[in-house]
């Protein structure tokens, strides 16, 4: 039996084919690390977020103006990140079972009445739980908690990382007596 020689040409265009398939499949490797790489680096920079609030809630305690110091931490924390907005703040009673009272806020738009803001920028969506309501005196002191809700958006929209990823993150504290 014959043997033939190789043909080097038939091996360097099989090589380009494998390279071609090979860096495809590296390049969606490297897309996903670095999609989902800021996806977690914002989800830490959320968690943050909720417990730079929570603390803020604790130690305001019931002050008139608790609600925007809080509002004011806890956005102010995401000062500095890019690619993705706050959606919503919730501030609430955190000893309490279900449906506790909360105060609901998201970013103003254009088309909100400014007589309705709060704090200058944020807009109430619920309101069952205004500072005045909160005890942070004696021993029945109330536990607070407040959760940031973010939209994530994906930085190259290729294939599945298009659109917005929306999660959040919880903190809840106790107030310290305030006497």
């Amino acid at each position: 039996m014959a043997r033939h020689p190789r043909n080097d040409t038939d091996e360097r265009g099989l090589a380009t084919v494998e390279l071609g398939l090979m860096l495809g499949f590296l390049m969606l490797l490297a897309l996903g690390a670095f999609e989902y790489g800021m996806l977690f680096s914002k989800s830490q920079d959320v968690s943050s977020a909720s417990r730079e609030g929570a603390r803020t809630a604790a130690s305001a305690g019931s002050e008139t103006t608790a609600d925007c110091l809080i509002l004011e931490a806890a956005s102010g924390t995401l000062f500095g990140t890019s690619g993705g907005a706050v959606s919503e703040i919730v501030i609430e009673e955190g000893n309490v079972g279900s449906n506790p009272p909360r105060q609901r806020y998201r970013p103003a738009v254009a088309t909100d009445d400014p007589l309705l803001l709060a704090c200058g920028s944020w807009y109430p969506i619920q309101t069952s739980w205004p500072p005045s309501n909160r005890d942070d005196t004696g021993v029945t002191r109330d536990w607070v908690r407040v959760e940031v809700t973010y939209e994530h958006e994906w930085i190259t929209n290729f294939l599945w990382f298009s659109g917005t990823e929306t999660f959040s993150e919880s903190t809840t504290m106790h107030m310290p007596p305030n006497n």
